[in-house]
């Protein structure tokens, strides 16, 4: 099987991923200085094998399984390309590279090793969602659009201001509080305080847009740019963190 150049072969995960770039970033710097030889801008002379990863949003764990089959079939992946949610991705993959139990395993067994991690994440994730806060922030736009089932009532004043306060209480649920964005709940107080019923129909008619843009990746309107995301992503990134701990083998786990 022949690989274009990327170093010297490019592997390119095809479940959901594409080439986004052949500029590639390694997965971890080598203890072992002799595996390659650094160059001024960080990245090694001598790579044998380069993924580039085209973002994915909400079907991340895509990317995983392709790595899994390529580590499987080739060896482990030494550098990776990609942005978005690859990045997340590129953070597990470099996470079960550096764990303890891992590292010192022979090469060939090191790769098989790998791939079972990788493969492992999707049942991670499953077990991950039932848990009170994924579960809460699984079923928030189903909560939303059952809330908001009738568009035309955003314009009933006194409909609206119900439904403000009513989506104010939902994402300050105990279960979901952490990881919504506190400027969404924070906004709605605002406007239901003001009284202004153009500003109340203006918050609710944004966040139910926040929401819904929560599965589906759509950027047809220019105000994604200045629209308040519902997501806490501190938080977000602090649980990613955890997953990633976990892989890593941090503390023993």
């Amino acid at each position: 099987m022949k690989f274009a150049p990327c170093a010297r072969k490019i592997m390119v995960a095809t479940c959901f991923a594409g080439i986004v770039s052949t500029a590639c970033i390694p997965t971890f710097w080598p203890k072992n200085k002799s595996k390659g030889t650094s160059t001024t801008n960080g990245t090694l002379a001598s790579l044998d094998r380069c993924v580039a990863l085209r973002g994915n949003g909400t079907h991340v764990l895509a990317h995983l399984t392709g790595l899994a089959r390529i580590t499987q079939e080739w060896g482990e992946v030494q550098a990776v390309a990609g942005g978005s949610s690859s990045t997340i991705s590129s953070l597990l993959y470099e996470s079960i590279l550096l764990n303890p139990a891992v590292e010192r395993l022979p090469a060939k067994e090191r790769a098989a090793a790998v791939s079972l991690l990788l493969k492992s994440a999707p049942g991670y994730a499953a077990a991950a969602i039932n848990s009170p806060e994924w579960k809460a922030i699984n079923g928030l736009p189903e909560l939303a659009r059952n809330l908001l089932a009738k568009p035309e009532a955003i314009f009933d004043p006194p409909v609206t201001r119900e439904l403000a306060t009513k989506l104010k209480a939902m994402l300050e649920n105990q279960d979901i509080r952490e990881l919504v964005n506190p400027e969404i709940p924070t906004n709605l107080g605002a406007a239901i305080a003001s009284g202004d019923a153009n500003e109340i129909r203006h918050q609710v008619s944004e966040t139910r847009t926040a929401i819904n843009a929560l599965t589906r990746l759509d950027a047809n309107s220019a105000d994604v740019f200045v629209r308040e995301g519902v997501l806490n992503f501190p938080h977000f990134v602090e649980m990613t963190g955890r997953v990633a701990d976990f892989y890593a083998g941090v503390d023993g786990k």
